[in-house]
């Protein structure tokens, strides 16, 4: 990911809330300070598919900003 930003790519990572203080330590080590986290629920290993899906439904409105954002 720090690659890809620092040519210029614009990069979002979805995250699980218990890996976000790992995720945003990495990113400063790695240099990519610009990443866009995406923080949803943990765990997601060992769930039921609906829970899952509403994972993902929280996820969706910040990565269709991201996204909107990314493509214009």
């Amino acid at each position: 990911m720090a690659l890809l930003l620092n040519k210029g790519k614009k990069v979002a990572l979805i995250c699980s809330t218990a890996f976000s203080n790992l995720a945003k330590a990495q990113s400063r080590v790695l240099g990519a300070n610009a990443l866009h986290l995406i923080l949803i629920d943990h765990p997601l290993g060992g769930v039921e598919e609906k829970d899952l899906m509403l994972r993902f439904e929280q996820a969706k409105p910040k990565l269709n900003q991201l996204l909107s954002g990314f493509l214009s």
